[in-house]
């Protein structure tokens, strides 16, 4: 009798990055989503974990890919993972900031070189507001990850001590 392997099923890894224009943190960069899940949706830039790169590593390949920025990543310890049971994907978040406004086109895949990006404004008033995408048209975790991100910062840099994000 041939003896019956279980398969697990483990969930897939993925990087996305709150993308801020600087400390002051007066907007934030968003890519509308090109693949399913979420297609045509704003989202944070990000992607797959490669093998033995690490998260960081991955955060800042992703961006780069597809946005064209080079970035500096915040402290290590601002972070919140995400867990989309539905695709089987886990997603760990970071907060970035850019290290200038330089777009490079070389060393980036050709798919993503067409990725749409657009900075919203993280006032609370106006058309370009963050806080006034309308729900179909950002996805679903967007504005409750930012306003996490950023009072956990706010908070840590008032504090500055250890922070951990619950999302």
């Amino acid at each position: 009798m041939a003896q019956q392997t279980e398969t697990k099923s483990f969930p897939r890894l993925a990087t996305s990055c709150l993308l801020f224009d600087s400390p002051k943190l007066e907007k934030i960069l968003l890519i509308e989503r090109e693949h399913d899940p979420e297609r045509g949706l704003w989202s944070f830039p990000g992607g797959k974990l490669r093998p033995g790169e690490s998260v960081k590593e991955c955060m800042e390949r992703e961006i780069f890919e597809e946005t064209g920025y080079k970035v500096s990543m915040v402290k290590d310890r601002l972070f919140s993972v995400i867990e989309l049971k539905e695709s089987n994907y886990l997603i760990i978040s970071g907060m970035a900031f850019l290290n200038d406004l330089t777009k490079e086109i070389d060393g980036r895949p050709e798919k993503d070189k067409e990725i749409k990006t657009k900075y919203f404004s993280l006032a609370k008033d106006g058309e370009d507001s963050i806080w006034n995408i309308e729900k179909d048209k950002c996805i679903d975790c967007l504005k409750d990850v930012v306003k996490k991100f950023l009072d956990a910062y706010k908070k840590e840099e008032k504090e500055d001590n250890t922070c951990t994000i619950d999302v």
